[in-house]
């Protein structure tokens, strides 16, 4: 049975899947057969609303010598970073958020050095959130299976092809979210996002915690809150995704409209590329090139229309981003 996998915001076709902990790829045969990964959910049968954000775990263990590492670059889907698959069924009660964003606008991503620890049989955790790839629009049964390619031969040459290994399928049963949850969990969130804290490690993860509630909740409000979290942080990877990802499409636009001419807010490259994937009517094909051009220039244009009324940084930003090209 075919299933289809989402990889940067594509969507690619495999048969023949392995089963649990079966590895493919440029390794010997039997090689990686010990190498085994777990998805894990905080409860043994995970029950979320639409919009809460599942936070899940990739545990990869070994058995025998050490042999294998195991890659922690960021665990958040980034552009150009494709060594986390995953797989959503059915098909159907969930669309791929970041799918248009990721191929007509990959151009942010993460740098930086991370760590490769050695496999063993004690576990070795990475987190994943679900709400990355898939945003659930109806309630019912699903399950989610992850294909890693962070494994690699502690001998491995450079560039060798990265062997793949399949996870277990993880049920979720996901239920209809009630008007007063959505509001109190957005109202705690921005109660945590503005108030003013540390730069401690754990006010730090607190704050990450609550933008991802703001960006994943899905409801007008939301789309507001990161509209005005954006005005202040003009380069957030993260609220610029969840402005893109959310359902509430007519919102995120007029937003992001207001934000183009907003004489305070620099306007970069990825912001005029992301207004023309939300602008695409329910439907279309964001990937179109034509289309995703037109609107790109289209809003390049208005941009070059508000530019008198930018201000310091805005401004210089704001023309550079007018001269670039797609």
């Amino acid at each position: 049975m075919w299933k289809a996998w989402l990889i940067a915001g594509a969507f690619y076709s495999f048969t023949s899947l392995p089963c649990e902990g079966q590895v493919k790829g440029g390794a010997t045969p039997g090689a990686f057969s010990n190498v085994r990964l777990r998805i894990e959910a905080p409860t043994s049968q995970p029950v979320y609303r639409i919009g809460e954000t599942i936070r899940l775990e990739l545990a990869f263990t070994t058995s025998g010598p050490p042999q294998f590492r195991l890659q922690l670059v960021p665990y958040s889907r980034q552009p150009r970073l494709t060594l986390d698959l995953v797989a959503i069924e059915p098909q159907s009660g969930w669309e791929d958020p970041l799918a248009g964003f990721l191929r007509s606008c990959a151009l942010m991503s993460e740098g930086g050095l991370y760590d490769v620890p050695v496999l063993s049989s004690d576990p070795v955790k990475v987190p994943l959130i679900l709400n990355e790839w898939g945003h659930f629009q109806r309630s019912g049964d699903y399950s989610v299976t992850v294909r890693s390619r962070r494994v690699t031969a502690i001998d491995a040459f450079p560039n060798m092809p990265q062997p793949s290994v399949e996870s277990n399928r993880l049920p979720l049963h996901i239920i209809a979210a009630e008007r007063d949850w959505q509001s109190q969990t957005l109202e705690d969130a921005m109660r945590v996002l503005n108030s003013k804290m540390s730069d401690s490690r754990e006010q730090r993860e607190q704050r990450s915690k609550a933008l991802d509630t703001v960006r994943f909740l899905g409801t007008e409000e939301a789309a507001h809150a990161m509209a005005r979290l954006l005005a202040s942080e003009p380069y957030s990877y993260e609220l610029l995704t969840g402005l893109v990802g959310s359902p509430t499409r007519e919102i995120v636009e007029h937003e992001m409209r207001s934000l183009l001419v907003d004489p305070h807010f620099p306007v970069v490259r990825e912001f005029l590329c992301a207004m023309a994937i939300v602008a695409n009517p329910s439907g279309v094909d964001s990937a179109t090139v034509a289309r995703q051009s037109a609107l790109e220039a289209r809003f390049r244009e208005e941009l070059r229309a508000a530019l008198p009324q930018k201000v310091g940084q805005a401004r210089e930003i704001s023309s550079v981003t007018i001269d670039s090209r797609p």
